[in-house]
């Protein structure tokens, strides 16, 4: 799988990284979960929040029965 994520042009302009976060695994029958997070770039955590909302999603579907 390939994936990417790219900086707005606020967050070019003043330097700051892109603060999205992806996160996926293949399912065993064959699937793909994925999950994407936009990191909100007001707060101070943004990044680590977008981080944990999307492998959290992750992590709830290989938990999740059947």
């Amino acid at each position: 799988m390939l994936a990417a994520s790219v900086r707005g042009a606020a967050h070019e302009r003043a330097g700051t990284p892109c603060e999205d976060a992806l996160a996926w695994m293949r399912l065993p029958a064959g699937g793909i979960a994925l999950a994407i997070a936009d990191g909100a770039g007001s707060a101070p955590l943004g990044r680590a929040g977008a981080r944990a909302a999307a492998d959290g999603a992750v992590a709830g579907v290989r938990r999740a029965p059947g």
